[in-house]
C-alpha cells in the first residue's frame, strides 16, 4: 500500500494520484506534473472558505462584508504567490499537504462554530 522508490517513501496519495495519471496519459513529463499543477489550481478554493470562516464575525455593517474581501485578497495573493506557482509547476507534494490543510482547517473551524452543540 505504501511505495517505495529510490529508497525513500513518497507521500502515498500523491503518488497514486500520479500513477492514475500516468495511466491515462503514459508516461511522461506532462502525465507527473498534470495532478500538482490542478491541485494547486484548485487550491483557491478551499482557501477562500477558510479565510472566510475565519473572518466571518469582522463585519462592519450588514452591507460591506469584510469577510468576503479579505478573502478574495487572501485568494488573489495565494494565485500569484511565486511559492505556490513554482511548487505547483514542479510537482511538489507540498502542493497537496496546503490543498488538504485548508480543506481540514475549514471543516474544523466551521464544526466548532460558538453557540452551535457540537456533539
Amino acid at each position: 500500500m505504501h511505495p517505495k522508490a529510490f529508497g525513500d517513501y513518497p507521500a502515498g496519495l500523491y503518488f497514486y494520484l500520479v500513477s492514475i495519471s500516468e495511466f491515462f496519459f503514459g508516461l511522461n513529463e506532462f502525465s507527473v506534473r498534470l495532478p500538482a499543477a490542478l491541485i494547486g489550481a484548485f487550491t483557491v478554493i478551499p482557501f477562500f472558505f477558510l479565510v472566510k470562516e475565519i473572518f466571518r464575525k469582522v463585519n462592519l455593517n450588514k452591507y460591506f462584508v469584510i469577510s468576503d474581501y479579505l478573502s478574495l485578497v487572501a485568494v488573489f495573493i495565494l494565485a500569484l504567490s511565486p511559492w505556490h506557482i513554482v511548487q505547483s509547476r514542479a510537482s511538489s507534494e507540498s502542493v497537496l499537504a496546503f490543498f488538504l490543510l485548508s480543506v481540514l482547517a475549514f471543516f474544523v473551524l466551521s464544526f466548532l462554530k460558538p453557540g452551535k452543540e457540537n456533539f
